[in-house]
């Protein structure tokens, strides 16, 4: 009996003990497991007979000037078509990542994040997986009608937001305009070449001896030494010498990725890096290298290409007629140079496609109203106009449902005057190749430069390039330890070669290093999502 007793006590307590842990756990969000991405709220009509009010962090232009997304008409519109307001946080590109980390790590997080450069694929399948932002997948059927079309008509879409636990955590900036293959042109001044009857160089050593020519020769006529022969923004996609590395070997890219025959190759490793290096270190000895180059800000180097009394010789950007309005500027494109050794590639980009976009933070007690919120921005029209402008002031719908721009005023850059109104360049839209169809861009002076450098640089770029892809969050953590430390290291080295040289001697025990940093590691790692994409 006593025994009986016993046990019944006993089997009482640790049941308790088992209830009362699993009420205290319930009340911590796992770090290893997805937030709940489930809202009891009923779907509601637009617009909210009662106003919500989110808390939204997102990523502004370099050209926006206003400072608060409320103040552009295609945010008073979407707050007037939803009552839902917005109190915006507004971060410049140049500081979205400190920013953004620092939201992350202090856990003080926004309703929703928003913005083509601001949550890559590494932040989704870490702050994913671990809880911070939410799985979107189980809301989209109920919220998001304009998603769920686009999803239905292109699972290659969905599939690319899809991580590889199944959960869909954020939605995509999709841009597949095959202009954007070719993401940058390097200009070289044409009066200049013209004053000092030389063409527009084809190789690496034309390229040499005309930047030295423009530092001799008071070329723009002022009686000053105030001639910048070669400019560029050190480690940027765009404005840095990616393209150049390419007359030596294999392009570069930001991730330092190349495709070979079916094989990833890591850029900054092969022979023809360290050829560019010594290179760029002749140029720099010589006197013809920006010394700015390494640390000036898009605006400062922006200014320097517009200034009123020219000063630069050849310089790298996306196009002149975003930054001028106008083609005539006095610069033209150089084709991809040919490098000592006949190597002549250029780089080449993916379509842009964003996988973080936009997400849903696990702070966020109004989940589906935001989602659905989100969702009016995949609206064709409403994604034309976040992009390029309102529709009656930047761009006109025709009868047939085609879009076509209206005129720039003149004085303005078409660039500038589309981001006064809009957030533009850095707007989560959804403008897929069906609806770029019916957007008339043959007549925008833009796309036309652009279709134009694309042309210009088709033939040497390489056929294929890195895909976008979606790793497991324990393949992504190592790849963020492995790619900061390597990329950060070779991005150093090469300032540090550019800047003194060394290059030569330095090489063995450079690779030696990248070897003990884990490089044989991080290229196993791409090459199993890279073969993984090819079985998809």
């Amino acid at each position: 009996m006593f025994r009986r007793k016993h046990w019944s006590v006993i089997l009482i307590g640790m049941l308790a003990f088992v209830i009362v842990m699993s009420a205290c756990s319930s009340g911590k969000s796992s770090s290893n497991a997805p937030a709940e991405s489930k809202d009891t709220t009923a779907k509601q009509d637009f617009p909210l007979k009662e106003s919500v009010t989110l808390n939204g962090f997102a990523v502004k232009s370099n050209q926006d000037t206003k400072n608060n997304f409320n103040e552009l008409e295609v945010f008073k519109k979407l707050e007037q078509a939803t009552n839902v307001k917005i109190n915006w946080n507004l971060t410049a590109i140049d500081a979205s990542n400190e920013k953004k980390n620092l939201i992350f790590a202090s856990n003080d997080l926004p309703d929703f994040f928003l913005g083509s450069n601001l949550l890559n694929d590494k932040d989704i399948m870490k702050y994913g997986p671990q809880g911070q932002l939410i799985p979107l997948e189980g809301l989209i059927d109920k919220y998001a009608p304009n998603t769920k079309k686009i999803f239905a008509a292109r699972p290659d879409i969905k599939a690319g937001v899809t991580a590889p636990d199944g959960h869909i955590y954020s939605l995509p900036m999709v841009f597949e305009e095959l202009n954007n293959t070719s993401p940058d042109a390097l200009y070289i001044n044409k009066v200049w070449l013209d004053k000092l009857h030389l063409p527009i160089p084809q190789t690496t050593d034309q390229f040499l001896n005309t930047l030295k020519a423009f530092k001799d020769n008071d070329v723009n006529g002022n009686g000053k030494k105030d001639e910048i022969p070669f400019s560029f923004i050190y480690g940027a996609a765009i404005q840095g010498l990616n393209s150049l590395a390419g007359s030596f070997g294999y392009a570069d890219t930001p991730e330092h990725l190349a495709i070979d025959n079916g094989k990833v190759v890591y850029v900054p490793i092969q022979k023809g890096y360290k050829d560019f290096a010594n290179y760029m270190n002749q140029l720099n000895k010589l006197g013809l290298v920006d010394p700015e180059s390494f640390t000036q800000s898009v605006n400062i180097y922006q200014t320097k290409i517009k200034s009123t009394e020219p000063i630069m010789g050849a310089y790298f950007l996306w196009d002149q007629s975003y930054l001028f309005g106008k083609i005539d500027t006095g610069y033209v494109p150089v084709p991809a140079l040919k490098g000592p050794d006949g190597h002549q590639q250029w780089q080449k980009s993916n379509t842009k496609f964003v996988v973080g976009g936009f997400a849903i933070s696990s702070a966020n007690k109004n989940a589906g109203i935001t989602l659905q919120w989100f969702d009016q921005i995949y609206n064709p029209d409403t994604s034309v106009e976040h992009f390029w402008g309102p529709i009656g002031r930047n761009v006109q719908k025709n009868a047939d449902g085609t879009y076509q721009f209206l005129p720039t005023p003149a004085g303005v850059a078409p660039g500038t005057y589309r981001q006064q109104e809009a957030p533009g360049n850095v707007a989560t839209v959804m403008l897929n190749r069906e609806l770029l169809d019916k957007v008339k861009q043959e007549d925008d002076i833009l796309w036309k430069e652009k279709r134009d450098l694309l042309n210009l640089y088709a033939k040497n770029q390489p056929k294929e390039v890195y895909p976008n892809v979606l790793m497991t969050q324990e393949d992504t953590e190592r790849l963020v330890v492995l790619t900061t430390d390597i990329n950060t290291y070779v991005k150093d080295t090469l300032a540090k070669w550019i800047i003194n040289g060394g290059a030569d001697n330095e090489w063995d025990a450079y690779l030696a290093q990248l070897k003990k940093m884990g490089i044989d590691e991080m290229i196993k790692i791409y090459q199993k999502y890279y073969d993984a994409s090819k079985k998809k």
